[in-house]
């Protein structure tokens, strides 16, 4: 389950593997950067309603 993460990058399996070799480090980043957007968006969801 490499290939689409590295396709919707834009870059190759390879390069994909040279930077998060594993699969723990490659949720982690996700995880680094969506949790902080998610969050936001949902703090800016819940103001408009309140």
């Amino acid at each position: 389950m490499t290939r689409p993460p590295a396709e919707r990058a834009g870059v190759s399996v390879g390069s994909l593997y040279q930077y998060f070799p594993n699969k723990a480090l490659r949720a982690g980043s996700i995880a680094d950067v969506q949790v902080p957007y998610q969050w936001a968006r949902l703090s800016v969801r819940n103001e408009r309603r309140g």
